[in-house]
């Protein structure tokens, strides 16, 4: 089963939920503080042009975007996927728009796959799957798991230096690990 978070007026999936009621809503309710789901229910979840929304500060002690995080990771399946694209933040997309209150660029997304990465800071921690940037004229450009733990920073420097134009949007998929243990930062 797939879950659409933040559909609007567009559901992909077999249930839409959204903050707002629209006939593609199936489920009426907030992205923070909690999601209204049993834990591992979805085998994919998808969320388009949606965290750029999430507003920034800290909600109940946790970053909205860690919070959502660790709500999707719950409720997704072991080995289930989180399919996520927002607007790279060189873009005019991001500034277009006064509801965006966050910015994107690839390396963002490690803050939700590295444990490395602010180990004071306890979430649930997702495997890389895939990368996509979509470049305009040089549509998506696309990076498996190996790529994009050990290559995508200094691949996308460099095709950044190719003068092509920056990066229309971002398109990462995270999976949760094939099993049910956990795999957390260091101080979760």
């Amino acid at each position: 089963m797939k879950l659409d978070l933040g559909c609007g007026n567009k559901k992909d999936g077999d249930i839409g939920l959204d903050f707002h009621r629209t006939p593609a809503v199936d489920v009426q309710a907030s992205l923070l503080g909690g999601l209204p789901f049993r834990d591992e229910v979805f085998h994919r979840v998808a969320s388009h042009q949606v965290l750029e929304h999430l507003p920034l500060g800290h909600v109940g002690g946790k970053d909205p975007l860690f919070e959502l995080s660790d709500e999707v990771w719950r409720i997704v399946k072991p080995g289930g996927i989180w399919e996520t694209d927002v607007p790279y933040a060189l873009s005019y997309a991001p500034y277009s728009d006064p509801t965006h209150r966050r910015f994107f660029v690839p390396e963002t997304f490690q803050w939700l796959t590295y444990p490395d990465k602010a180990p004071y800071y306890p979430r649930k921690l997702w495997l890389p799957d895939r990368l996509e940037i979509d470049r305009g004229f040089l549509r998506n450009l696309r990076y498996n798991s190996y790529h994009v733990k050990t290559h995508l920073p200094r691949v996308f420097r460099i095709v950044q230096h190719l003068h092509l134009g920056h990066p229309d949007g971002i398109t990462v998929w995270l999976r949760k690990e094939g099993t049910t243990t956990l795999r957390e930062s260091p101080r979760s």
